[in-house]
C-alpha cells in the first residue's frame, strides 16, 4: 500500500505539540507524516559546525520526552507513519554505534521507525544490521544518492515492514562541496534517470505493509531550483499516488 506522506522536521520545544495538533486536524484521513528525529539524536557534532566545542551534548531523558509530547498529535490522530532516524555519512558501524543506535530505537520503542545509514560499513555488516532493526521494530531506509567509495552499498529490497525509499539526486559534483547547501540536491530525475525504471521497481516489491517514496531533496533547494517540485510528479504518475 503506498500512501501519500509528508516528511517533517521536528525540534523537541513545547510550540510543536500546537502545531502538530493542527496539522493531524487539516490533513485528510488517509494522510500520513515521517518525523524525522531532531539531529542532536542521530548526528554528533551539530550540523555546519566544525568546532569541537559546538558537539552535542549526549540526548537526556528530557529531550526524549519532550520530543515524544511533540508527536503524540499525530500518533494519537494515527497520522505518524514513522520516525525517520539519519545518520551522518561519518557514521560508521562500530560496537558503539550500534549500541547508539540502539538505544535510541529503544528510546521510541512504540512507534515504527526508518532508519537512514549511509556509510559502506553498514552494509559489509548486513546481517548484524538486519537483526538490529528486526529486533526493534525498525526498517532499513532505501537511499538514492551518488555513490563514492565510502558510500552505503544496498539492494533494492525492503528492510522491516515499512519500505522507505529516500530520492537525494545525483549531483556527485556538487555532493561534498556545494557553495549553498541546496545546490547538493540541484538534479532533476525526470531528464537523467529513467524515472519509470526506479517506479516500477519500487511497486514491484515482495509485499512491504507500506511503502513510502520520498524525495528527499527539499529545503532551501525548492525555493531555488523548485526540483521537489519536479520530480514528485514523475513519481506519483507511475506508482499511482494521490499527490501529496
Amino acid at each position: 500500500k503506498v500512501l501519500p506522506m509528508s516528511p517533517v522536521h521536528l525540534l523537541p520545544m513545547s510550540p510543536v505539540y500546537t502545531m502538530t495538533k493542527r496539522w493531524a486536524s487539516k490533513t485528510p484521513w488517509d494522510f500520513t507524516f515521517a518525523a524525522k528525529l531532531w539531529q542532536k539524536f542521530t548526528h554528533p557534532m551539530k550540523i555546519g559546525r566544525k568546532k569541537p566545542e559546538e558537539q552535542w551534548e549526549a540526548a537526556a531523558q528530557k529531550d526524549f520526552d519532550q520530543f515524544r509530547e511533540g508527536i503524540l498529535p499525530l500518533a494519537e490522530a494515527g497520522k505518524l507513519g514513522a520516525l525517520l532516524l539519519q545518520y551522518p555519512a561519518g557514521f560508521h558501524c562500530t560496537p558503539e554505534n550500534m549500541e547508539q543506535v540502539q538505544n535510541t530505537l529503544r528510546w521510541f520503542y512504540d512507534y515504527p521507525k526508518a532508519v537512514e545509514l549511509r556509510h559502506k560499513s553498514w552494509s559489509e555488516n548486513r546481517d548484524q544490521v538486519r537483526a538490529l532493526f528486526e529486533g526493534n521494530r525498525a526498517s532499513g531506509v532505501l537511499i538514492d544518492e551518488p555513490k563514492f567509495g565510502t558510500s552505503i552499498r544496498q539492494e533494492f529490497e525492503a528492510m522491516g515492514e515499512i519500505f522507505y525509499f529516500r530520492a537525494h539526486g545525483r549531483n556527485a559534483k556538487a555532493w561534498w562541496n556545494p557553495k549553498e547547501s541546496w545546490e547538493r540536491y540541484d538534479y532533476c530525475y525526470g531528464a537523467t534517470v529513467p524515472i519509470n525504471t526506479q517506479s516500477t521497481r519500487v511497486a514491484n516489491l515482495d509485499d512491504p505493509k507500506t511503502s513510502w517514496r520520498h524525495s528527499g531533496n527539499i529545503g532551501p533547494a525548492e525555493k531555488k531550483k523548485g526540483k521537489p517540485v519536479l520530480n514528485f510528479p514523475f513519481y506519483s504518475h507511475n506508482l499511482e499516488m494521490p499527490p501529496a
